[in-house]
């Protein structure tokens, strides 16, 4: 899921991000999903998306546009 994520990243955004902060924000998201899934701790997430943060991998993303990357992922997944 997370690997899916940070080619919809790299894609819905014109490959403007490096690839190793795409693959970071992808594993954040699939983090949000399985917690909702319950399959994942809130405490992990949060540990991981503080993580990113003090990287400055969020920060560098910050423009990321959700609702492409949400279409890229759903019509290139399988």
């Amino acid at each position: 899921m997370g690997r899916t994520f940070s080619h919809a990243i790299e894609s819905a955004m014109n490959y403007k991000y490096k690839h190793g902060g795409c693959v970071a924000l992808g594993i954040l998201e699939a983090c949000y999903i399985s917690e909702k899934m319950g399959l994942c701790k809130p405490s992990l997430t949060e540990q991981i998306k503080n993580l990113l943060k003090r990287m400055g991998i969020l920060q560098a993303l910050n423009d990321c546009n959700e609702e492409k990357v949400y279409h890229f992922y759903y019509t290139t997944k399988g």
